[in-house]
């Protein structure tokens, strides 16, 4: 399987397994999203820091991972 991601409707960004394992996701407890306007494009930070700005709490579920971003998606 490819590491994946996927946008939900109830506004939560999830990552498969894959995603999870090649890029350590397991290892950090907030992301911090980002958006470019001329690209069309969102960016994730992942971070252990819950002081930066905009870090929002990173939630393992089984073996993928969500990230709630209900407000930064609206």
């Amino acid at each position: 399987m490819k590491p994946g991601a996927s946008i939900w409707k109830m506004g939560q960004l999830s990552f498969n397994r894959s995603a999870v394992e090649t890029y350590k996701l397991d290892g950090f407890k907030y992301a911090v999203l980002f958006y470019d306007r001329d690209k069309k494009k969102i960016g994730i930070k992942f971070t252990n820091d819950a002081k930066e700005q905009g870090a929002g709490k990173v939630s393992m579920k089984r073996r993928d991972a969500m990230v709630f971003a209900k407000g930064f998606l609206a």
